[in-house]
């Protein structure tokens, strides 16, 4: 615990990062207060607003000669409520979505007059130039200049998968006008709603985002996708193992793809943004009003928060062990719903009969994390099912844990012998039995014997007088990539990959990230050697058993001792049988950074 954790060249955490909020919304003063000073919540997206239909409707009405001038005489007011009035610090929007102008539409036949003909649009400068005049007019002024990302669409992929050629020369189109007129905001696509590229042999990689990549990698500063976990008979199987879960390993695998990818491929590790993050069960949600209205019965609500806040906290502590290249991150938490769905199965806030509002259990996201800031510390857990990350901020300092598995862990912390005086212990958990999500302070404890139970969080709360030794180890964490992706696995045939490590550090840990696609009944046990020397592999997967996918797609952490480090090393990798698809190699390098920094 002496040691600070520099990721990506920063220490510090940024709240604003992961900590977010889908608003703001209008919603009384009295609750922002508990949103802002109790939970520490800042707010990052808004899904289609300003640009959209009524948009185009009102340029009809007026009989301007052309939308741009419209547009420019025609500004919206400032969006006023209490969040933008007094917690304007606490706003950085993404703005997702456009909206449909039929007007504008030439498209095939069975696509034009839905909501998504923009995109068949042929002209595409004057499309790009119809999305950056209603930006400017309709969104910024409105959102008093907080946007700082802007995603062209919402999940499109069900009705483009056919045509990521035309998607992508609209993305380069508007992308390009967007670094001439917005040049401090990051323009980002394509908003994947689930980028399973391993499935069907990674097909959907050759034959759509792989291209769509290629061919915008100058004009997209950031890969935007959502993340959710699908649980599958949660109210039978009560959240079992093998619920389709791609936290854990599995998206270590995606991530570790898309950036060994793209720093192969462009020389630069294409950041990435998550702008919806969580889990639910299709089951569950049913539909009273409608394809567009999916609602949540009341009997349901502290299960469903359950999935939302266990699957949002596994991915945001993986997406902060990457904090250079995924640039931000948004649990699905909706503020208020009230307006147009008050059953809504994320919503953070409900309408009580009296008119008043309640706080929902998915507040428990933000209990977990309120208040934590300051400066990462070296936090390793011998098992990688275990998530942690620790913080400290002068005297004060946080350890947040995850169990990954439904398998309870034992562990054994030594923060009293660092010196630490422990101040509070929370556990956040799903009591099945109540069917209550539970948030409660842990008044009896042992460091040595601390049991985390399956699927829970622990947050401790420590503090020392003089905060970090004065002299603390600076731990710089460096991700290098293998030379190779996506090679067809076949059997008893070695594929070899190289990798150039920084020299001049005493490495301190190290960790070789095999990633890999197969179907089940396949080998996950390849034999790996680094350096000439055998590794040994854990014996657990990472994460769950991903027995309802149609096929495993997953990384194996394995450790490599440090005196096998070389600058240049070489890693080979054979498996027993055939099929699948080796999809990266990956070493992870935490070392000393030679000199000692001082406080």
């Amino acid at each position: 615990m002496e040691s600070r954790w520099q990721l990506d060249g920063t220490t510090t955490l940024d709240r604003t990062q992961y900590f977010n909020i889908h608003g703001p919304g209008s919603v009384p003063e009295d609750w922002v207060s508990v949103l802002v000073n109790e939970l520490d919540v800042n707010f990052g997206r808004l899904q289609g607003r300003g640009i959209g239909p009524r948009v185009w409707e009102r340029f009809v009405e007026s009989g301007a000669p052309s939308f741009k001038e419209w547009a420019a005489s025609t500004p919206r007011d400032p969006l006023k409520n209490a969040i933008y009035e007094n917690h304007l610090e606490r706003v950085s929007l993404i703005v997702t979505g456009v909206g449909e102008p039929d007007a504008l539409v030439e498209a095939p036949d069975g696509i034009a007059g839905t909501k998504n003909a923009i995109f068949y649009y042929w002209d595409l400068d004057r499309m790009a130039d119809y999305i950056v005049q209603t930006f400017r007019s309709q969104v910024l002024p409105r959102h008093r200049h907080r946007v700082r990302f802007f995603e062209l669409s919402n999940e499109p992929e069900g009705w483009w998968a056919h045509d990521w050629e035309r998607l992508a020369d609209l993305y380069v189109a508007v992308g390009e006008r967007f670094a001439e007129e917005f040049p401090e905001i990051k323009f980002g696509g394509p908003c994947m709603f689930a980028p399973y590229v391993f499935v069907k042999n990674f097909n959907p990689w050759r034959d759509g985002l792989r291209p769509f990549i290629d061919r915008t990698s100058a004009q997209v500063r950031y890969l935007a996708f959502h993340s959710y976990d699908f649980y599958q008979d949660a109210q039978k199987a009560a959240l079992t193992d093998d619920s389709f879960l791609v936290s854990g390993g599995h998206d270590e695998a995606r991530l570790d793809f898309l950036e060994n990818y793209t720093f192969n491929q462009f020389g630069r590790v294409h950041p990435k943004f998550f702008s919806e993050v969580g889990g639910y069960d299709t089951e569950m949600i049913n539909d009273p009003g409608g394809e567009n209205d999916p609602a949540l019965s009341k009997e349901n609500e502290e299960l469903q928060n359950w999935m939302m806040i266990n699957s949002a906290n596994r991915k945001t502590m993986g997406f902060m062990r990457r904090p250079g290249r995924v640039l931000k991150s948004v649990p699905f938490i909706l503020l208020d719903t009230s307006a147009w769905n008050p059953d809504y199965y994320a919503s953070m806030l409900r309408r009580e009969e009296d008119g008043g509002f309640r706080m929902t259990t998915l507040r428990h996201f933000f209990d977990l994390w309120a208040g934590i800031e300051g400066e990462r510390i070296y936090v390793e857990p011998d098992d990688h099912n275990v998530e942690a990350a620790g913080f400290v901020d002068g005297n004060k300092g946080w350890l947040v844990m995850d169990n990954l598995s439904l398998s309870p862990k034992s562990l054994e912390l030594n923060l009293t012998e660092a010196g630490w005086d422990i101040r509070s212990m929370h556990r956040l958990t799903f009591d099945r039995e109540a069917e209550l999500v539970r948030w409660k302070e842990d008044e009896d404890y042992d460091l040595k014997n601390l049991v985390i139970g399956g699927h829970e969080k622990i947050r401790i709360s420590f503090h020392r007088d003089g905060g970090l030794a004065r002299q603390p180890r600076l731990i710089d964490e460096r991700w290098v990539y293998g030379d190779r992706t996506l090679l067809p696995i076949k059997e008893d045939s070695p594929e070899t990959f190289s990798f150039d490590t920084p020299g001049g550090r005493n490495i301190v840990r190290a960790t070789l990230r095999v990633g890999f696609g197969r179907a089940h009944g396949l080998s996950r046990r390849p034999e790996v050697t680094f350096n000439g020397e055998r590794l040994t592999l854990p014996e657990a997967d990472w994460g769950g058993d991903q027995s309802k996918l149609a096929a495993y797609f997953g990384v194996v952490p394995i450790s490599v001792h440090p005196e096998l480090i070389e600058e240049s090393n070489e890693v080979t990798i054979a498996f027993p049988d055939d099929g699948g698809d080796l999809s990266t190699v990956v070493l992870v390098v935490a070392g000393e950074r030679g000199e000692i920094l001082s406080d």
